[in-house]
């Protein structure tokens, strides 16, 4: 293994709204707060009900068409010492994101910086968007490229040339979100809920049974996310 872990800048977008991008961004950025690394978190989106809402201290609202927005999302990923950024990317923002990215060269600054970036691609069910997970992914050929698959939108392409554009997005890994049980999707989207909070109370807020679900659901994902951490510290030795 590495001998010193590479900080993450973690990028969760997708080509479609609604398919659970912002509970992929959650998750992520409270993962690497009980790994207990330091994360900045970066919210693109303009709704009321994006992911600073979960995130009131760490989360910072960035506007793209403002200069001093556009420089922390670089700036302050660089700041010495390298620490975990999470940038959640609304589909509209897509292009000019990662053209902002490629303009500053921010993949060569990273690895000089010995930061990783990873590409969460939450795919749609619609076969279009795995086109379109392809596209990002190929013109961002220096960075990790995740495919995270909804199983609430769980796209049902199995056959034909589809077979071979899911084994190519896979390559880097895919993270596997479980449906949540429907009784828990309304605590869990209360602005005052958090994972990791979840996590380290001792008398969880949620009745045990639901408890019990919730625990099931973010061990599966923070096993798949540790296996995803644990992948990119063995290619980068």
């Amino acid at each position: 293994m590495a001998e010193t872990r590479a900080a993450k800048y973690s990028i969760i977008c997708s080509d479609r709204p609604r398919n659970g991008k912002t509970l992929v961004a959650r998750l992520i950025a409270d993962y690497h707060l009980l790994c207990q690394h330091e994360t900045e978190i970066f919210d693109l989106s303009s709704d009321p009900r994006g992911l600073t809402l979960y995130f009131p201290v760490r989360g910072r609202r960035t506007d793209l068409t403002k200069t001093a927005d556009q420089m922390a999302l670089l700036d302050r990923a660089l700041t010495s010492p390298p620490h975990d950024c999470v940038v959640y990317v609304p589909p509209h923002l897509n292009g000019e994101f990662f053209n902002y990215l490629h303009q500053f060269d921010f993949s060569a600054a990273a690895r000089a910086h010995h930061i990783e970036i990873i590409i969460y691609y939450v795919v749609d069910k619609a076969s279009g968007s795995l086109s379109a997970a392809e596209a990002v992914r190929v013109g961002n050929p220096d960075n990790r490229f995740i495919i995270v698959w909804n199983e609430a939108f769980l796209p049902s392409v199995r056959e034909g040339f589809a077979t071979g554009l899911l084994n190519t997005l896979k390559k880097d890994g895919q993270l596997v979100l479980p449906k949540l049980p429907p009784n828990l999707l309304k605590p869990v989207e209360d602005p005052g809920f958090s994972f990791s909070n979840f996590v380290l109370s001792d008398e969880p807020r949620l009745p045990s049974a639901m408890a019990d679900q919730l625990k099931e659901f973010l061990a599966d994902i923070f096993r798949q996310l540790d296996a995803i951490e644990e992948a990119g510290e063995a290619a980068a030795d």
